[in-house]
């Protein structure tokens, strides 16, 4: 699984959050990466690693970042680029299938993420909450999405 994170970080899926500076060389991605992982644990987070079912057997797909207090839960995909569309939408189904049951899921999204949001709420997974102005930086908007509770 280390070759996926390894190529994800070259490829910029962890871009996003600013914890991987750019330009660095195997050795010190895997101290950061350790680094970062335990930092989140401590603080109470969830880290996971998402495997889906394909005709070449399990493959990594998304390492989720779960923030999480009480009933409230904060999750972060990460997507590799082994991932497909299908994949992403199975996995998604699942993982807020299974959130909702503990947990209140709310997910902020820049508006090229929306998309895949609003294809959960087909499923009766989410609702689209409305937008979040200068979330990261002035101009730079989010759209929130919560998980349906039955």
């Amino acid at each position: 699984m280390m070759p996926v994170f390894w190529c994800s970080y070259r490829n910029g899926v962890f871009d996003e959050g600013g914890a991987f500076e750019k330009g660095l060389d195997p050795e010190e991605f895997w101290d950061k990466f350790a680094s970062v992982a335990r930092d989140l644990q401590k603080a109470g987070s969830d880290v996971i690693t998402v495997l889906a079912d394909t005709p070449r057997g399990n493959i990594p797909v998304a390492l989720i970042t779960i923030d999480s207090n009480d009933r409230i839960a904060w999750p972060k995909a990460f997507w590799f680029l082994s991932a497909s569309p299908r994949n992403k939408v199975e996995v998604g189904v699942k993982f807020f299938r299974d959130l909702k049951k503990t947990h209140v899921g709310l997910v902020t999204a820049r508006p090229p993420d929306a998309a895949y949001y609003r294809h959960l709420a087909k499923y009766g997974l989410m609702r689209h909450i409305g937008k979040i102005r200068d979330y990261h930086a002035p101009g730079d908007d989010v759209m929130l999405f919560q998980t349906v509770i039955s």
